[in-house]
């Protein structure tokens, strides 16, 4: 059973600010970042920002990378996915493919992020409603609006516009 004193679940904009405060707050702490997507650092509105050519790539514009994390001191670890949580025991089932490990903490975070689909609206979860919220999604919805005669933008916030 690996042990952390920290474990925070999720790398959003959340998850990244809580990992680094806490590590200036308590460095001799270990603080461990899991994250179940492959990338971290992705700015949802990157696509607007491709499509009106203000970059280049949609990797090209993060809010932090690994390399930065790590030399804050802060571990990461990526394509893993926390299935349960036993807060009597203070652990974390985790899997990554087929493995699952136990994790022990002292105290746990939780930061997972918001989600693009909505119960209020039907269809959101539709396999044609597309989403920028992760880098793969992000490549997938380019993909789709390249090959598109048309489109819908439903929202007028930042990455709607």
């Amino acid at each position: 059973m690996k042990h952390s004193e920290i474990i925070i679940i999720g790398s959003s904009f959340a998850g990244i600010s809580c990992a680094l405060m806490a590590k200036q707050l308590y460095p001799n702490k270990h603080i461990l970042l899991i994250e179940k997507e492959s990338t971290i650092g992705h700015i949802p509105s990157s696509l607007n920002m491709l499509l009106k050519q203000q970059i280049n790539e949609l990797s090209e514009k993060t809010f932090i990378n690994e390399d930065t994390l790590k030399e804050s001191g802060v571990e990461l670890l990526l394509n893993k996915e926390v299935t349960d949580i036993h807060s009597m025991a203070k652990t974390l089932s985790v899997k990554s493919g087929t493995i699952e490990e136990i994790y022990q903490y002292d105290r746990l975070i939780l930061a997972m992020g918001s989600s693009s689909a909505s119960e209020r609206i039907s269809g959101s979860n539709h396999k044609q409603v597309l989403t920028t919220k992760t880098l793969e999604a992000s490549i997938n919805t380019l993909k789709k609006v390249e090959k598109s005669e048309r489109i819908l933008i439903a929202g007028g916030g930042q990455i709607g516009l």
